[in-house]
């Protein structure tokens, strides 16, 4: 692994737990075993460092394009679900993307996550899986917003690795909600 990459990885933990202002470059230092300076050799702020985290843990690109309908949705919500549970640079990028959306603005997960959300929604529409007249955008920003919410719940509970299951019920319970 590079220095580089120890860094970005020690900073995504650190902002993933502590969010921007709680993160110091001595915390990540003292994750690293190395002084400030070390930090300030690969990133002068830590707004820069932050920008660093955001472009590292981007993990709504792999939905960009994705076809597929339903059953591609599905799959699009576990693998979104699964990288947040599964690797700090994901959870670091949306936290710092929310609490400070003017460090990246060009780079928005959430409102790119919900526009690949719903381009699957559409397509589940016109093949007949959603009901006539459903609000694709609406549905798309719900189940967002609910898996930000089972990402909360489960990190807090300490239960992060059952997060994905929980999303996989989630969306099989809304969707079928919508489908009745």
């Amino acid at each position: 692994m590079t220095p580089r990459t120890q860094l970005l990885e020690a900073a995504a933990a650190e902002f993933a737990l502590r969010g921007f202002d709680g993160a110091t470059f001595a915390g990540i230092a003292s994750r690293l075993g190395k002084g400030r300076s070390y930090i300030q050799h690969y990133a002068r702020t830590k707004e820069d460092l932050a920008r660093q985290v955001m472009t590292d843990g981007d993990f709504v690109a792999a939905l960009a394009g994705m076809t597929g309908g339903i059953r591609q949705l599905r799959r699009a919500c576990e693998t979104v679900a699964a990288r947040y549970a599964g690797d700090a640079s994901a959870r670091a990028a949306l936290r710092l993307h929310t609490e400070r959306p003017d460090l990246n603005p060009e780079n928005n997960p959430l409102a790119s996550w919900t526009s690949s959300l719903e381009q699957l929604l559409s397509e589940a529409l016109e093949d007949g899986n959603l009901p006539s007249g459903t609000d694709v955008a609406v549905l798309s920003q719900h189940l967002v917003a609910g898996i930000l919410g089972y990402g909360a719940l489960c990190e807090s509970s300490g239960i992060l690795h059952e997060m994905p299951s929980k999303v996989n019920r989630f969306v099989t319970d809304l969707l079928g909600a919508y489908a009745s």
